[in-house]
Parts: C-alpha cells; sequence; structure tokens
C-alpha cells in the first residue's frame, strides 16, 4: 500500500508506531478497535499544514516528537485535496481499475464532484472491508479518506427532491436507490418517493458524515432506515439531532434478522409463495425529531428548550391530556407516554413541560372524521385533533378476484342478498365518507361455513386500527365504549342477546346515532362523530331480537352447508398473496354505493330472525290478538295486566311495549286515548282493534257503543283454546 505523506516522514511514522495509531487521511490518524462488526475509534489524532498536533492527553506526542513533527512538516510539501468531475480513463489505483462495478462506490458532493471513491473487498473469513481512495494535487491517489467530513453517497442526486432517505452505508443506499427505479420490490413505491443516500464507515463513524449538505436541500422530511442491530438503531438520534424538519425511523421487529438491511434479500418467510404478505414500508415508520437544543448562557447553567420544529410537529389535546404527532394523529400519548416516548430525542426528562411553555398547536379534544380532511379540525370555533388516518389496502391490480364471488356465491346464495350484501362491502371500502344507516347480521346454525372469514377480511381491508372485535357482553353489559370509539368496523364473531333487547337498542343507537360520547376507562369523556359500522355474526337463529319495522340490520340469507376444504384454502391462499388489493381496485370501481341513510334490505332471513327471537309473552300476546273479530277491541292496559298474571310477572312486555307490538304485527291502535266508562277505572285507554281502520271508528264513536264491542283477553283467550 502506498504511504501516505505524513507517513513518509519518519518523526510522524515514529510516533504512530508508538501510540499504535494508523493514517485514515492526509492529517488524520486513529487509535481503533472491532466492536459490533464496526471499527471503533478509541482515539483521533489530527495533524495541519502548520505542523501542530491535536491528540488525547493518553497519547500526547512528547515535546520532542512534537518539535521533531513540525520541524518535518514545515520543510514538507503537502499535497491539497482535489474533487474530479469524472473518473479518469487511465492513472487508476489497480485494485480500484479491476473492481467490478457492484463493489466500487463513488461518492460525490453537493454539486456532482467525485470527493473520494469507496471499493468494497470481500475478506477470507466472510467479512467485508471498505477501502477509500482520495485524489489529491500531486496526482496520486492514496488510500485514504478526504480532510474534513466523511462524503455522503448519493446526495448529488437528492438536491431537488423533497424526501431524502438515509441508509447506513453506500451499499444499502444504492440497493434502495435501483429498488425506486424499477424492481418489483415490494416497497418500492414507497422508496420511489423520494432520493436515498448514505453514511459510511458504520455506526461509529455516523458524527463524521456531511450533514450539513442534506440541510442544504432542506427536505421536507427525511426517513432514517439503519441496520436491524441495536448499534445501528442507537445511531438514529445521533442522525436526528441533526435536522429541523420531519424525521422518521423504520423500526424492524424481531421477526426480521439481525442487521438486516434494505440491500439483503427480504426474508422468505414474508412471502406466500411469490408473493409478498409482509408489512408496507409506511407501516414500519415511527417519529424520530429531535426535540431540544441546549442553549449556553453567559452566566450559569446552559437552557434546554424546545425546537420550534418539533413543537410544530405535536399536538396538545387538551380534554384528554394527552399529545398526537401530526403524522400519527391516531396514536395519542399521556404525559408519561409522551415523555418516555421522545426521551431519546430529547436533552430533558420533561418534554411536555418544555413543549407547555411554547405557542405549538393545542386541540380541544380528538374527533373521527374519515375521507380525506387532515389531521387538525375546526369546528364549533375549536380545534379538533382528527385521529382517522387512511389505513385501507391499496388498490392494485394484479389478481383475479374470482374465488371470492365464488365465496359470495357459496355462503349467500340468494341473488338479491349477495348484491346487498357486496353493495355494503363496496360502499365500507370505497367510500369512507358515507356512514352507511345499517349493519349486517350474519346467522347460521352451522359453525365453520365462513362468516367470521368475512369480518376479517373486511377489517383488513378496512385498516386494522380502525377496527374492533368486541364480544356481545363488552357491548351490552359494559359503560364502557372504547371498542367503539374512532372505529369504522365493529366486528362481533358471536352475538347472542336474543331473549332481552338490550342488545338491540344499544346497538340501534350505535348504528343510527350521529355522534358518540366517548367514555374509555381512566379518560375524560367527549363528544366525536360516530362512524361504526357493525358487521355481527352468530350460530344463533334467536341472535338478537329485532323489532317488526326494523331499519337498521340487514340479515341475509345464509347456506347451512360446509364449502369445500379445497375451495376454502383456495381462498385463504388468495387472501394471503394480496388478493384483498385487487378487490379493494373492484370496490373502488363500483357504481352502487349505499346511500346515507337508506334502510336496510328487506330479506325472509330477517323476518325469520324476528319471529325466531320472539320471547313467549310477545308469542302469546300475537296468539291473542289472532282472535280478534270484527268490531271488537281490547283495552291495551288489560292486555298488559292479563298477560302480566299469566307469567307471574316474569315477563318483557310493558303496557307500551304491548300497544307497540301490536302495531308492529299488523293491527290497528288508536291513535289516542279515549275515555272508556263501566271499567274499574274511569280513566282514557288506548284500544286494539283487528287493523287500524277499526281503531280509528271506535276513537270517535260514543263511548257507549263501544261498551258493547269491547272484549276481555280471558274472552278471547278462551275463544283461542275452543278453536
Amino acid at each position: 500500500m502506498k504511504q501516505l505523506p505524513l507517513e513518509k516522514l519518519p518523526p510522524v511514522k515514529a510516533y504512530l508506531k508508538r501510540v499504535g495509531a494508523q493514517m485514515t487521511s492526509i492529517f488524520r490518524a486513529t487509535v481503533s478497535e472491532k466492536r459490533d462488526r464496526y471499527n471503533k475509534e478509541i482515539y483521533v489524532i489530527r495533524f495541519n499544514r502548520s505542523g501542530e498536533v491535536f491528540a488525547p492527553a493518553a497519547i500526547q506526542p512528547t515535546p520532542a516528537e512534537l518539535e521533531a513533527i513540525a520541524d518535518s512538516i514545515a520543510k514538507s510539501s503537502l499535497p491539497e485535496p482535489t474533487t474530479l468531475s469524472a473518473l479518469p480513463l487511465s492513472g487508476l489505483p489497480p485494485d480500484v481499475a479491476s473492481a467490478s462495478e457492484q463493489d466500487l462506490f463513488i461518492l460525490r458532493n453537493l454539486a456532482g464532484e467525485i470527493v473520494m471513491l469507496q471499493h468494497r473487498v470481500d475478506k477470507t473469513d466472510g467479512s467485508k472491508r471498505y477501502i477509500p481512495w482520495t485524489f489529491w494535487s500531486d496526482g496520486e491517489w492514496y488510500q485514504a479518506e478526504p480532510e474534513g467530513p466523511l462524503p455522503l453517497y448519493g446526495i448529488e442526486t437528492a438536491k431537488d427532491s423533497s424526501r431524502v432517505f438515509i441508509h447506513e452505508g453506500a451499499k444499502a443506499a444504492r440497493a434502495a436507490q435501483k429498488i425506486a427505479e424499477g424492481s418489483n420490490h415490494p416497497w418500492k413505491d414507497y422508496l420511489a418517493t423520494g432520493k436515498h443516500v448514505g453514511w459510511i464507515g458504520g455506526v461509529h463513524q455516523v458524527r463524521r458524515a456531511n450533514w450539513r449538505e442534506i440541510k442544504a436541500i432542506n427536505p421536507d422530511d427525511i426517513i432514517i432506515m439503519s441496520d436491524n442491530d441495536m448499534p445501528s438503531i442507537m445511531t438514529v438520534p445521533v442522525i436526528a439531532r441533526q435536522f429541523t424538519c420531519m424525521v422518521g425511523q423504520v423500526r424492524y421487529d424481531d421477526s426480521w434478522p439481525n442487521s438486516w438491511d434494505v440491500a439483503d434479500p427480504l426474508p422468505e418467510d414474508k412471502f406466500e409463495g411469490d408473493f409478498w404478505v409482509g408489512p408496507e414500508l409506511r407501516e414500519l415508520i415511527t417519529s424520530a425529531e429531535w426535540a431540544t437544543d441546549v442553549i449556553p448562557q453567559e452566566h450559569g447553567r446552559p437552557v434546554v428548550a424546545i425546537r420550534k420544529s418539533f413543537a410544530s410537529k405535536w399536538i396538545r389535546i387538551d380534554r384528554t391530556k394527552q399529545y398526537a404527532h401530526i403524522a400519527r394523529p391516531d396514536l395519542a400519548y399521556d404525559r408519561e407516554g409522551f415523555n418516555n416516548t421522545v426521551a431519546q430525542f430529547s436533552d430533558s426528562r420533561d418534554t411536555a413541560g418544555l413543549l407547555a411553555k411554547t405557542n405549538h398547536t393545542r386541540a380541544y379534544a380528538p374527533t373521527f372524521r374519515p375521507g380525506g380532511i387532515g389531521p387538525i379540525v375546526r369546528e364549533n370555533g375549536l380545534l379538533y385533533v382528527n385521529q382517522y388516518v387512511d389505513r385501507r389496502v391499496k388498490p392494485k391490480f394484479g389478481m383475479s378476484t374470482d374465488i371470492f364471488h365464488e365465496f359470495l356465491e357459496y355462503l349467500f346464495p340468494d341473488d338479491e342478498d349477495r348484491d346487498e350484501f357486496y353493495r355494503w362491502c363496496a360502499t365500507l371500502y370505497a367510500c369512507p365518507e358515507i356512514r352507511m344507516g345499517y349493519g349486517i347480521l350474519v346467522l347460521s346454525r352451522r359453525q365453520g361455513v365462513g362468516k367470521s372469514t368475512l369480518g376479517v377480511m373486511l377489517a383488513r381491508m378496512i385498516g386494522m386500527p380502525h377496527c374492533s372485535f368486541p364480544g356481545d357482553s363488552m357491548i351490552t353489559q359494559s359503560d364502557f365504549n372504547g371498542w367503539a370509539v374512532s372505529k369504522r368496523l365493529v366486528v362481533v364473531h358471536e352475538i347472542y342477546a336474543g331473549q332481552n333487547w338490550r342488545a338491540y337498542n344499544k346497538l340501534k343507537a350505535l348504528i343510527t346515532d350521529e355522534e358518540i360520547e366517548a367514555n374509555i376507562k381512566f379518560q375524560p369523556t367527549y363528544t366525536l362523530p360516530n362512524c361504526c359500522h357493525f358487521y355481527c355474526c352468530s350460530n344463533s337463529m334467536e341472535a338478537l331480537r329485532i323489532e317488526r319495522d326494523d331499519r337498521r340490520w340487514f340479515v341475509p340469507g345464509v347456506i347451512e352447508n360446509l364449502w369445500l376444504k379445497k375451495k376454502y384454502n383456495e381462498l385463504w391462499h388468495w387472501i394471503r398473496r394480496g388478493g384483498l388489493h385487487s378487490l379493494a381496485l373492484e370496490f373502488n370501481n363500483f357504481d352502487n354505493f349505499v346511500s346515507p341513510g337508506e334502510p336496510a334490505p328487506v330479506s325472509t332471513s330477517k323476518d325469520a330472525l324476528i319471529d325466531a327471537s320472539r320471547p313467549e309473552d310477545e308469542v302469546l300476546l300475537h296468539l291473542l290478538l289472532d282472535q280478534l273479530q270484527a268490531n271488537e277491541a281490547m283495552i291495551a292496559n288489560d292486555v298488559w295486566l292479563w298477560m302480566r298474571d299469566h307469567f307471574k310477572g316474569r315477563m318483557f312486555l310493558s303496557p307500551q311495549r304491548c300497544a307497540h307490538v301490536a302495531k308492529a304485527l299488523g293491527f290497528g291502535v288508536s291513535e289516542r286515548r279515549i275515555r272508556v266508562t263501566g271499567v274499574e277505572v274511569n280513566r282514557k285507554q288506548r284500544l286494539i282493534a283487528i287493523d287500524q281502520e277499526t281503531a280509528d271508528r271506535f276513537t270517535e264513536e260514543d263511548s257507549k257503543k263501544i261498551m258493547g264491542k269491547l272484549v276481555t283477553p280471558d274472552t278471547i283467550y278462551e275463544r283461542g283454546r275452543m278453536l
């Protein structure tokens, strides 16, 4: 290896040998050791052209060494660093000239001038070495780094980019750029949203990188993609501190290989055949802005203050005493959680306290408004944090949806029911701004027909953060409703509440009401738009008590036979291979969406459910009313009293409910109460007749005439027994 100019000077050479240092550039030497796969610089020695030496006390030159070094440098003519506009056709170091394209990295400055070459060499033990080469004014190539900060690979391509991806190493940056420019990599689309640069030298050289050049570009946001190991992850705050724009970091979980980066092959376990089933890259990005500045004071200790750039990206939610990031408003942290989240990016233990002193964005409460609205919403003169983030699977052409339609044809044999179910699903996915006025109730006595599979598919298409899977007891028995707050889809895999109205009435309000009062444990309540849609399943045909004139539930007819196992496996294979992306495209192209406020479609299954879920008191009431004849009427309160005695008080019906059920069954109920004489209490009563016309006629006649046409429940009951 060609000696560097300073190494040729005997006093410098002797000093470096004594302290065990090696030259890394013309005026820089280090004492290093191997740590965590990288060379860690223990000591750094710097020389200058005036002959001065700057070294730590432990390896400081002796006075005699200093004098000799200064004298030898003064008598030498040392070269100056030189940049090149292009690689010369000749004169390259032999190792560089013979290096393959994939092993040679050309590092330029922001102006596009070549500052340094890096030659990748694979060693016999399986490790790799990156050899630096720089060109100097004496016309020589030296195996040395340039003076000053280390260049960033790919920086010249990023000068007009609003987004910059920062990678660990030139190899990863080059690989990411190639992916962005035309591969079939699953992360291609997102990687193509910016340009890719890499710092060289590994985790221990991160502070030496020329971050000033990225600052000069002034991008809107930066995404740091370090290697998947702890030393690399710990460099992220060091990089983030350099910038005042929006900064994010890519964090992999434990399912990813240690030290993995984007230049490595994607893990095989994240593919189904040749289709990617792993996460989208954007799903792995978390906030990484640096929070504070340390401001020196003329007298006293330095002051820690919040950066304006950081404060502009975090929102304080006053009602819930939480903090949300403008890029992820669906994630909100209490004070402790916020401080812990940003601790590695702050010089203060109480970043929330510092943030409170700034004039940053503050919102009154969370809200939830799907459909193209930003994270900050003004309503009634107040600011709210919109916690809706579009998490739907992205529409993509590439796979047939035939297997999905085969599944629907199997599960819903009736064509009209199937078409209406498809409309509901397409509207749910493609029109997040539409709040449909009814839910889906899928019933079959047979288990395993695929009811729950549809719920899981829909949840994946909508995005799991905006879906929930409560049990029916959570809905009917708990006052807390976090499962419904800021959700677009609620999937209940097994609901059974057929013997009371509590579940129906509670769900009716959640389906109908435009707003919901959030009641989450340990949080103050607040009001926000209700965007819930319900998809409920049951293996009971008496799953839910439903009123006969209900408009809020669509109950499609469901098959009672199991689908072929081969077909079911084919469906899941289609799902895992990305079939939902193609279905999303199909939903987007649909043109017959459900309108807001549109009532639930009728179905024979719903009528059967209404009949099957009726309790004994309603069944008996129906039997009684069926015995009424023309020009006969019963007093509604008498009917209720008679039934209460019959069931010994164990019944659900109230006097008002008796009249309501009678009307729902098609019988007539007097619209206004009339005074009926000759009964125990001389007061106004409501009458039930065979039809509405008869009931209306009763209310117009004289009460004495009515007395002759009134019948008692006992009379009607005995009439039924005689039949």
